[in-house]
């Protein structure tokens, strides 16, 4: 029996634009899922630094969880500005 091998499939795949993993074929946009984090990450620290607004705004704004926003506060990625009294 012959195995009939075709190299269409090897051209269809889609990578990350960003880092080039293999995407699954169910992932939406053109970032794997480690890659959008990032992107959103960077996202929501440059809203904080732009604005003044509680973790619950920054929830709404970017339609991600409040434990995601606090996770991020406590871990020490993210930094709220400082007032200078």
């Amino acid at each position: 029996m012959k195995i009939k091998t075709s190299f269409s499939n090897l051209n269809s795949r889609r990578v990350c634009q960003k880092c080039g993993c293999l995407l699954a074929r169910s992932q939406k946009g053109d970032l794997c899922p480690a890659c959008q984090d990032k992107e959103l990450y960077r996202q929501v620290k440059e809203f904080i630094l732009q604005n003044d607004v509680t973790e619950v705004q920054v929830a709404d704004q970017f339609d991600i969880p409040l434990s995601k926003v606090r996770e991020w506060i406590r871990e020490g990625y993210i930094e709220y500005r400082r007032n200078s009294w």
